[in-house]
């Protein structure tokens, strides 16, 4: 079982994350905003991170830098997850530093096969991403 944090600012998306990845076995905790990011970082330390990459106010991009700021969470999986599938969109994360990639609409064999890539090589979760 493993501690995974959801950032999207859309009630149906956390709803999905909660329902799925708690069927899985996975504490799941979800937020809407950076603040609320903030504050869960500053206690908690997940082992895998979903963030969404649109959001009002800060985006997915902000939200990122921030989450490296924490020593905790400096080796930490985080995918980006977005409905912008482009090469453009997917060569901007992964200049930006995001570990991963997931486009939405995805399919649940594509969420499993992340859940078993990042939480297994947790200790090395950049290697797999190259």
């Amino acid at each position: 079982m493993a501690n995974i944090l959801a950032i999207d600012d859309s009630g149906l998306m956390q709803a999905f994350w909660v329902r799925i990845l708690s069927r899985s076995q996975h504490n799941v905790i979800t937020v809407s905003s950076g603040n609320e990011m903030r504050s869960v970082l500053a206690t908690m330390s997940p082992q895998l991170i979903f963030l969404d990459l649109s959001f009002p106010g800060e985006n997915g991009f902000e939200l990122l830098q921030h989450i490296r700021r924490y020593q905790h969470c400096l080796e930490i999986p985080v995918i980006a997850v977005s409905g912008y599938a482009g090469e453009d969109t997917r060569q901007a994360c992964r200049e930006a530093g995001f570990t991963d990639f997931l486009a939405k609409p995805f399919s649940l064999a594509e969420l499993r096969g992340m859940l078993a890539r990042y939480l297994e090589h947790a200790t090395n979760p950049r290697a797999l991403a190259r």
